[in-house]
């Protein structure tokens, strides 16, 4: 289903209960333009709309390491889950801190007031342990080749070989097994 922006924002908007903090998960590949769709979002009603990065949702190397085969393994769903997702369902402010990804440590700290709409934005953001959470999910479908044309743009060539040894086949087993783009 194909929407123009504001048409999308419209109905959106339209299903908000007054005072209701509505949560939206917004998932995909990498590359395939999670971000600059939630932020288009945003931008019509920016007093109104925040928007949250599964990017800040990082584990900390030692974290991963113990993680790795599992899906979203570098993800730490539960802190997203226990910082954003159950304080804003039970109307509740959410607190969060970001992970630093040049220092490998959890740092600055945000704070989301209940309310408004909050998007929570990024690969992984339907996993199975966080879908029921959203009032509405999105799945952005994108072609796998512009998905790594994007992320090699976005990152440099040198970390192509994450692209297609590491982030798309550990996509596309979350995809395969998990099924998000039926929710």
């Amino acid at each position: 289903m194909f929407y123009n922006i504001k048409d999308l924002y419209k109905k959106i908007t339209n299903k908000k209960t007054i005072n209701k903090t509505m949560l939206i998960g917004i998932d995909g590949g990498g590359g395939a333009g999670k971000s600059t769709f939630a932020e288009a979002l945003r931008k019509i009603d920016p007093a109104n709309i925040t928007v949250v990065h599964m990017d800040d949702f990082c584990k900390i190397s030692r974290q991963r390491a113990i993680a790795h085969k599992e899906i979203g393994w570098l993800w730490d769903c539960n802190r997203m889950k226990s910082q954003v997702l159950i304080p804003l369902s039970n109307e509740q402010p959410a607190k969060y801190q970001i992970y630093d990804w040049d220092l490998d440590e959890l740092s600055d700290w945000q704070e989301i007031s209940a309310g408004g709409i909050v998007i929570v934005e990024g690969c992984y953001s339907l996993i199975n342990d966080l879908s029921g959470f959203y009032d509405l999910k999105i799945w952005i479908d994108t072609p796998p080749g512009r998905r790594l044309l994007r992320g090699v743009e976005r990152d440099g060539e040198a970390k192509r070989y994450l692209w297609e040894d590491l982030w798309m086949p550990a996509e596309d087993d979350y995809i395969r097994v998990q099924q998000p783009i039926k929710r």
